[in-house]
């Protein structure tokens, strides 16, 4: 499917309408403040400015805080018998930002390496990822540039890049192909162009820098790890575990 243009409100609308047959979850205003993916109405009205980040990542919906794996019954014989439960529900993550589509790319490999965790791919496998490029800064303290995490693509069905007051749509796989076929567009003759626009419209630089590359990272930790650095900082920690519970790449869960 060749890339397409079409207005940012036919973009949102077409979005909206796709929660007529499926499950779509997209960043909206929450009761109790902040936004968070919430489940879309069909005719809902969607933005996407104003974005800022979500309370709980988007992946989350691939790994909830709370879920049971299985059932299970004592039979005639005295043996037990158990029963998975697993969640294909078909969904739709619209609106996910590139630093969270690189967090959902993490997960996706933690989850298929060594023992595949069944519970997490069943409902990654039947999503669809609709992802969208941000044009400023989420907030002051965003540094998704920084950490190489601003134009990450990999993972999404379909990638909306906003251009002026239109929006480049291009699908990715056969299912974002799928879901792009109800969106009226005209097509876009020149994508190159138009992504280029869309990275000079950025800010630059792009969000907060870091004083060192990426890749020192592991290597400033290995040699700082005494470092009253930590101490001074963990002093303020009420050891809640929240950051664990909203963190894009944490994969640790208990079992009861």
């Amino acid at each position: 499917m060749r890339p397409t243009l079409a207005p940012e409100a036919a973009v949102l609308a077409w979005i909206a309408g796709l929660s007529a047959t499926r499950l779509v979850l997209f960043p909206q205003d929450a009761p109790d403040g902040g936004l968070r993916f919430l489940p879309v109405a069909p005719g809902a009205a969607l933005a996407f400015e104003g974005y800022r980040p979500t309370v709980l990542p988007p992946g989350k919906a691939f790994s909830p805080g709370r879920e049971v794996l299985f059932t299970w019954r004592r039979l005639p014989d005295g043996s037990f018998h158990a029963e998975p439960l697993i969640d294909d529900c078909e969904r739709v993550l619209a609106g996910v930002r590139p630093c969270d589509l690189k967090g959902i790319a993490l997960m996706d490999r933690v989850n298929r390496e060594g023992e595949p965790d069944p519970h997490y791919l069943a409902r990654r496998e039947a999503a669809a990822i609709i992802a969208y490029a941000c044009r400023t800064p989420c907030g002051e303290r965003c540094f998704c540039q920084a950490t190489g995490a601003l134009d990450h693509r990999d993972g999404a069905d379909v990638l909306l890049t906003p251009v002026g007051g239109d929006v480049l749509v291009e699908a990715q796989t056969e299912l974002g192909e799928a879901l792009a076929a109800s969106l009226a567009a005209a097509p876009c003759d020149d994508p190159e162009a138009a992504r280029r626009q869309y990275v000079e419209s950025r800010p630059a630089p792009f969000g907060r820098q870091l004083p060192g590359s990426v890749a020192a990272l592991s290597e400033v930790l290995s040699r700082t790890w005494q470092s009253p650095v930590w101490e001074r900082h963990s002093t303020a920690c009420f050891g809640c575990g929240t950051c664990n519970l909203v963190c894009p790449t944490c994969y640790c869960f208990d079992t009861h």
